[in-house]
């Protein structure tokens, strides 16, 4: 801020008077006061920028140069910037949704044929209080498989009171680790959708299809596997051996056997 000069002594204002000059500045604080520049005009004060008696403190920007300070003015009350968008998820955060868009693959449906291992599988059976479990193995390009499969349902309806629980396991999968084959899985979906198999539990055994086979240490389907309350197996019945052929009437009669029960007689016997 600028000030006045300070006052000047009695003998130089003497000495300048007769010297016939005359001076504008400070008064001496002995001699006449001589009044000094306006503070409206030191100090100006922009509108609204004071309230009552109390000055408010300007927010004006000084731009400093070669020539004079320009003096940005300060933004009108009341109006200020608009805010930045407050982001609707963490960085890094990823949705599972939009992750599957943008990868360009389909997230497969498996509820109506989840997926189990081998392993898994066993512990299905070991944990549920049934006292025999019947395990068919089968595929929707199995033709056998799928003539065979309304034997697996008519067992399960007459022995699921005696102790039965009938598991239908497809061996629908595909070959290559990064290409499981939908395709297979809708097959085997849509040929189950036309049954009535309220009474069979529906897995998919979800490894390859050659892990599939080595996993139950077979090479054809379809077979079948008997299981004990345990979990333990007590019968397989498949077509590895050529001279060793089963027929579905052979697994119910296993089936009542292990049951302690007679056979229902649900499964026609072969010729």
């Amino acid at each position: 801020m600028i000030r006045p000069a300070p006052a000047l002594t009695s003998w130089l204002l003497a000495a300048l008077a007769a010297g016939g000059l005359g001076l504008i500045g400070c008064a001496d604080q002995a001699g006449e006061e001589i009044e000094g520049t306006p503070e409206e005009v030191l100090s100006p004060e922009f509108p609204d920028a004071t309230q009552g008696d109390t000055p408010i403190e300007s927010e004006a920007t000084v731009i400093e140069g070669d020539d004079e300070p320009f003096v940005e003015p300060p933004a009108e009350p009341g109006l200020e910037p608009d805010p930045l968008p407050v982001p609707t998820t963490e960085p890094g955060a990823s949705d599972a949704a939009s992750a599957g868009e943008d990868s360009g693959r389909a997230v497969p449906e498996d509820d109506e044929l989840p997926a189990v291992t081998h392993d898994e599988l066993l512990a299905r059976i070991a944990e549920n209080d049934s006292k025999v479990t019947l395990v068919d193995c089968w595929a929707s390009w199995c033709d056998p498989c799928k003539e065979n499969f309304p034997h697996v349902i008519d067992m399960a309806g007459a022995y699921a009171d005696r102790g039965l629980k009938v598991i239908a396991l497809s061996f629908d999968s595909g070959t290559e680790v990064e290409d499981i084959d939908q395709a297979q899985i809708a097959e085997a979906k849509k040929f189950l959708a036309g049954l009535d198999v309220s009474r069979v539990e529906n897995l998919r055994h979800g490894q390859l299809l050659g892990e599939s086979f080595e996993a139950f240490n077979i090479t054809t389907i379809p077979a079948v596997f008997l299981y004990d309350a345990e979990g333990n197996e007590v019968a397989r019945f498949t077509y590895d051996d050529p001279e060793n052929q089963f027929t579905y009437d052979m697994v119910e009669t296993k089936v009542a056997e292990l049951l302690g029960v007679e056979p229902a007689g649900v499964v026609e016997p072969s010729e």
